[in-house]
């Protein structure tokens, strides 16, 4: 008995759509984990109205989080190493890179996501 065409093509759908969540680049001989991040904690400054200071406050957003695959921590002056991951991811997926700005905390470099996903 033979599986039907549409489930196949179903079972291969869902693998493509499921690939698109993560992804291991190689950059200078080390391979990174490139990952959506749907509750990633940013700080973004704010300004207190009580006292006129500015306080951070941590929205949620979606972004893309850059780890070493062996579970090292990244340090923190290989940003534009964890860069280059997230624009091979972005192309990868036919999109445009990253957003501008990044972010380094608990050994892993962040960045909003590709652009036009």
């Amino acid at each position: 008995m033979k599986p039907p065409r549409a489930a196949l093509f179903a079972l291969f759908l869902s693998a493509c759509v499921a690939s698109q969540g993560a992804s291991v680049q190689r950059v200078d001989g080390v391979a990174l984990q490139v990952a959506t991040d749907d509750g990633y904690y940013w700080p973004a400054p704010v300004p207190d109205p009580a006292s006129g200071t500015e306080i951070e406050v941590f929205p949620l957003v979606t972004a893309l989080v850059v780890t070493r695959r062996d579970g090292l921590p990244m340090d923190r002056s290989a940003e534009a190493v964890a860069r280059q991951a997230a624009n091979a991811h972005c192309a990868g997926l036919g999109l445009g890179g990253p957003g501008a700005s990044a972010r380094y905390a608990n050994g892993a470099w962040a960045f909003f996501p590709c652009a036009g996903g």
